[in-house]
């Protein structure tokens, strides 16, 4: 615990999807996490977004930075003429910015690109994240404890990869001393350590079953266990083990692989492409923007749900411009399902459209294949061979198509996922602002 501090609050930037949390160091173990409103549902997470404007300053995060950017975008449509080379210029929108720095290596000096391709330093960009989200935080504090909470009260933990060395996490520190957070209040946690800890400190349960002992006390002391963490867009393999004296050690070095939940995203823009034509979704994203989101949504949504045993068809609803589109391209709805390579496993009924259940589980395959392959040859390496307990957590593990090829692949492991797996790593780094030591490398 950090002497002279109220509060710890974590910051979790995802590839996809961002949140906060925070506890008083009086009940540290009692975590408030972010709650976002969208559509009339509430999130515990809000996209990895932000929206500012030509001149770099700050207007919206997460949801209302999706939104306000659709609206710009179609407010402005018809003053292009070209909708092909159609830009925003009164707002420049960087959306899921954590994604555009996994093929490279980050320092102060990194740049990513806005939506039109314009570059500017990573920095700045999660300092305005880091600064909004702090705002968040302090509010709802001096809501909920109705005192006159200050920065200088808190210590900050900010989760990172596993891969990140220490000049990528200086880069994170950077980010929050540029927005008025002292370093020395700045603690960096790796995202898999900072799950472990929330198994750790939380003994949860599996969420899969009804048993009276959390995994975490079955893990023997002194033996070796993989945590698999799987992310919007990455995922992380490290290998730990539970010391006899209780602490977490790190085995072997971390290794990842761009192969979360976002490629399962991609697959179904895919899916879509081939069925509807690539030139009629593009006038979609181009014309429609709000259509487009919203039916990305609704996939979402279908993709969460989606399990190994379902057997009715999933049914997605049609956008009414879409239809209208693809009959001015293709003659209408009809002709293109007939022609295409689905027509066999596809159907329309009204404004729905009806996929074989087994023709949308196969959009996950070369995803989760590509998991287990990687697994697969981890597992031949000296150390982790003989491992027989594997924790999964991030929130692409809350997928059942995922638990079950995982099951059905490594029968004779031992497979934990916890309660609330999707808020394990922004939970863990809360307790870790409390309890720091708890890991050894």
């Amino acid at each position: 615990m950090y002497s002279g501090k109220l509060f710890v609050a974590a910051f979790d930037f995802g590839s996809t999807h961002s949140g906060y949390a925070f506890s008083a160091c009086r009940s540290p173990n009692s975590i408030y996490t972010s709650k976002w409103e969208h559509n009339g549902l509430l999130f515990d997470k809000a996209p990895t977004s932000v929206l500012i404007n030509k001149n770099n300053e700050f207007v919206a995060f997460g949801f209302d930075a999706e939104n306000k950017y659709i609206m710009n975008m179609e407010n402005n449509y018809w003053d292009s003429d070209d909708s092909d080379q159609r830009t925003n210029d009164e707002y420049r929108y960087f959306n899921r910015f954590k994604m555009e720095l996994h093929n490279q290596r980050v320092n102060l000096k990194t740049l990513i690109k806005d939506q039109n391709g314009e570059e500017m330093k990573a920095l700045d960009i999660f300092a305005i994240a880091i600064e909004y989200l702090n705002k968040q935080v302090i509010g709802k504090l001096n809501t909920l404890e109705r005192l006159n909470v200050r920065t200088q009260d808190l210590h900050y933990v900010i989760t990172v990869p596993a891969i990140w060395d220490d000049q990528e996490k200086m880069f994170m520190r950077k980010a929050a001393e540029q927005v008025g957070i002292n370093g020395n209040q700045v603690s960096i946690a790796l995202e898999h350590e900072a799950a472990l800890i929330y198994c750790h400190v939380l003994r949860p349960y599996d969420q899969r079953y009804n048993i009276d002992i959390s995994f975490f006390d079955a893990i023997k002391r002194d033996k070796n266990y993989v945590v698999v963490d799987l992310g919007g867009g990455t995922f992380d393999i490290t290998v730990h083990k539970k010391r006899s004296d209780g602490f977490l050690e790190e085995v072997v070095r971390p290794s990842r692989g761009a192969w979360g939940e976002t490629a399962i995203d991609y697959g179904i823009q895919r899916f879509l492409e081939n069925v509807f034509g690539e030139k009629v979704m593009k006038e979609l994203r181009l014309k429609e923007l709000e259509d487009y989101i919203t039916l990305m949504y609704e996939l979402e949504v279908k993709k969460r749900s989606i399990k190994s045993d379902t057997i009715s068809d999933i049914v997605i609803t049609m956008p009414f411009c879409l239809r209208e589109i693809i009959k001015r391209h293709c003659g209408g709805i009809v002709t293109v399902i007939n022609n295409s390579e689905y027509s066999d496993s596809i159907s329309i009924c009204g404004q729905k459209l009806l996929v074989n259940a087994q023709t949308f589980r196969d959009l996950f395959k070369p995803t989760i294949n590509s998991l287990l392959k990687h697994l697969e040859q981890l597992f031949r390496h000296p150390e982790v061979s003989e491992i027989q307990q594997i924790i999964m957590v991030g929130g692409f593990s809350e997928c059942e198509l995922v638990q079950k090829a995982m099951e059905d692949n490594f029968p004779n492991k031992e497979i934990f996922i916890p309660e609330e797996v999707g808020l394990a790593v922004l939970k863990g780094a809360v307790l870790y602002g409390h309890q720091p030591k708890q890991i050894r490398r």
